[in-house]
């Protein structure tokens, strides 16, 4: 069920995450590149970076989470095409020109690297086999969830199924009885040391 949700996500996201960083980086290089950074009209760098910010994190959270890796594979996987694309420079200038307000961001993308290492971080989780695997439930507090090596909890004296389990503490000068076990004395048992002092 987890990987039709990461499938869904991955189909809905990958294309919004495309074409916001496209028109992002399009916005703030061009705002750069007119020292536009008044917050009297925040659309020509501060919003667009803001919309940068948030196809971070969400493309952050997909690789993080453990919805499924195909969500972000799918997301990763378009710029990974425009990384690779780089060295056929007109296969990939006519990608990109189908969307004008976009394509001058993932022209700069592609060219510097960034959409290579973008892609290849979304994509590369789906090789990784813990990605694929669930959870395993958490054993509740006090151990009740493990009983050991078929022993049952223990709160006191010992691990569990141990020996010792479900005994109280051993102090000084007691002797303790191991079963199959043979102590300093050549039996079955322990002598525990007395204190020195």
């Amino acid at each position: 069920m987890r990987h039709v949700i990461g499938l869904i996500l991955g189909i809905l996201l990958a294309p919004a995450i495309l074409i916001g960083v496209g028109w992002s980086s399009t916005r703030v290089s061009e705002a750069y590149a007119q020292y536009a950074f008044s917050l009297s009209d925040p659309t020509r760098f501060w919003l667009p970076l803001a919309v940068l910010l948030v196809c971070a994190i969400v493309f952050a959270l997909l690789i993080a989470s453990r919805i499924s890796p195909i969500a972000s594979f799918l997301v990763g996987l378009p710029f990974l095409v425009l990384g690779v694309l780089v060295a056929i420079p007109t296969v990939l200038t006519k990608a990109i020109s189908v969307w004008p307000a976009v394509s001058t961001g993932l022209l700069s993308l592609a060219i510097s690297g960034a959409a290579l290492i973008i892609g290849l971080t979304g994509v590369l989780p789906v090789l990784i086999p813990s990605q694929w695997r669930r959870w395993r439930a958490r054993p509740a507090a006090g151990g009740a969830a493990d009983p050991g090596f078929g022993g049952q909890p223990s709160p006191v004296g010992g691990p569990t199924g141990s020996p010792l389990a479900g005994t109280a503490e051993p102090e000084y000068g007691d002797t303790l009885r191991m079963p199959g076990n043979t102590g300093y004395d050549g039996e079955n048992t322990i002598n525990w040391p007395r204190s020195p002092r």
